[in-house]
This record gives C-alpha cells, structure tokens and sequence, in this order.
C-alpha cells in the first residue's frame, strides 16, 4: 500500500491523504556513458500562475542523442518557492508529450522562503536518436510560484 498527498485545490494549502494500492516499479537502466545538462541563469527566475504545465525554459531543458534504444535518469535540482501557499508541481517529459515516471510530483508546499529542492526521474523506453528532455511545473491552484538557480542532469547511453 502507498501514501499519496494531494493538494487541495481550494486554495487553502490543505494536504489530504488518501491510501490506494500500488505496487513499486523496479528495474535497471545500464551502461549510462553521457550527461548532458542545463543551468539557469544567476539570478534567473521563473514563474508560473495557472495550473496548466510551464516549461522551465531557463536551464530546464536539454537535448541528448541516444545512441541505441534505452533510458535516461533525470535528476532537476534548484530553489523552490510557493508564497501563497498554492504547492508546485514538476514533472519531466521527452519530446515535449512523453511523461517521465513519476509522471509529475509535488516540488514544494507551504513554502514562504526559497527552499533548495530536488528531484529524480527515470525516463524509459526512449527510442534510439535525437530527443528533448524538459521540465515542466505548475501551482496547485492558480497563484504564482517560483523556481529559481536550476540544474538539469541527464544521465544516458
């Protein structure tokens, strides 16, 4: 069984927990000879304020040729902020369709300051060529939430 938290989208900065089955997903990604990866500009920051999906454009997208068929490990790191308390989303896609897994999580919540944060994401099944990788985000509810000092690390074959 798993924990998920879910943000109210009432604009109250409530988090409700629900429990729901789910099994964890295992597996392996070999042979991760290249990195490639992007860092915002000092002193850059990005915003969001509607609850549709926002490209962190600054650092937060990066293109990598995949030799043969295979995955990609994604590791998005920067400060977070969310002064209304609305919580931010983040997920990472290829090609700007394809999400990866997990397919988005809560980056911050009830945050009033700039909080170092990070997350990892494993992309799979990528076909062999060029590809993008992007990071998206978003509120919990339509207030303004900041990213900003970012770093994108991809790691693949």
């Amino acid at each position: 069984m798993k924990t998920v938290f879910m943000i109210v989208a009432a604009g109250l900065g409530l988090m409700a927990s629900t429990t729901v089955a789910s099994a964890a997903t295992y597996g392996t990604c070999s042979k991760l000879s290249d990195t490639e990866y992007g860092i915002a500009t000092p002193g850059q920051s990005q915003t969001a304020d509607t609850i549709n999906w926002t490209n962190a454009d600054d650092g937060g997208r990066v293109t990598l040729n995949m030799k043969k068929p295979g995955c990609a490990i994604v590791t998005f790191a920067g400060d977070a902020d969310d002064p209304n308390g609305a919580g931010m989303l983040l997920r990472v896609v290829i090609d700007d369709s394809t999400p990866c897994s997990p397919d988005s999580t809560v980056f911050v919540a009830n945050s009033n300051a700039f909080d170092d944060r990070s997350m990892t994401f494993v992309c799979d099944n990528i076909p062999a060529g060029t590809h993008t990788v992007q990071v998206q985000f978003h509120p919990g509810s339509p207030q303004i939430v900041y990213l900003n000092g970012t770093t994108l690390t991809v790691h693949h074959n």
